[in-house]
């Protein structure tokens, strides 16, 4: 096993503190939060600000709606980021404890591997998500 297959490589502190395990979910949620703003902010910006004639008959809503109902959507999103971060650094604790694998090495299992376990899990998220 070389440097970068160790979870020490990209994890370099002990997940089972509940400290670490407290500050790195904060930091992976606001990276989260941070992505969001930024994708769905600029998606709104340029849909509903800027307004180019070209894009305005792809606009979802020719009336945005009220704006607490748009800061109901975003609240419950910021909540989502609380929840991808806990789950993202659970997988962090998971793999530190022993508990599940991070293939790093994408000929350990064969190149077929990759895009199929993609499909799968798409395939698990939207049975567990729909």
């Amino acid at each position: 096993m070389n440097h970068f297959e160790k979870y020490e490589s990209y994890i370099p502190f002990d997940l089972a503190n509940w400290s670490n395990f407290l500050t790195a979910t904060l930091a992976v949620s606001l990276i989260v939060a941070f992505r969001y703003f930024l994708m769905a902010g600029g998606f709104w910006f340029v849909f509903y600000k800027w307004r180019p004639s070209k894009l305005q008959r792809r606009q979802i809503y020719q009336i945005l709606p009220k704006s607490d109902v748009q800061l109901f959507e975003m609240k419950y999103s910021l909540y989502s980021t609380i929840i991808f971060g806990v789950t993202g650094v659970a997988m962090g604790l998971f793999w530190q404890l022993g508990w599940n694998r991070i293939y790093l090495r994408f000929d350990e299992y064969g190149f077929a591997w990759l895009p199929l376990s993609a499909i799968l899990l798409i395939i698990f998220h939207d049975f567990y998500f729909y």
